[in-house]
């Protein structure tokens, strides 16, 4: 059975890129900074859940909430040195 799906709106499609940002942390290019790495995922990904929270009070807006997760992957930048493919380990 096929159902009809509503497309998503582009406050929601801005809502999903920002989420998707704010969690693609990169692992780290040396083992010494694989706890940075851990952290950064953890931190990133409550604040994630707090933000989806407060949307399912009603507190914030998805424009707003987009906004929110915008603002902390700005304000919490990478601070390791992260792996790329083909690098040295």
């Amino acid at each position: 059975m096929s159902a009809e799906q509503t497309p998503l709106t582009a406050d929601v499609r801005e809502l999903l890129a920002a989420i998707r940002v704010t969690l693609d942390v990169p692992l780290a290019a040396h083992h010494s900074d694989d706890r940075a790495a851990f952290e950064a995922i953890r931190t990133r990904a409550t604040f994630v859940r707090g933000v989806l929270e407060l949307a399912d009070g009603g507190y914030m807006s998805v424009e707003s909430m987009a906004s929110a997760l915008r603002r902390l992957t700005a304000d919490h930048p990478i601070a390791y040195t992260p792996h790329t493919p083909g690098g040295d380990q």
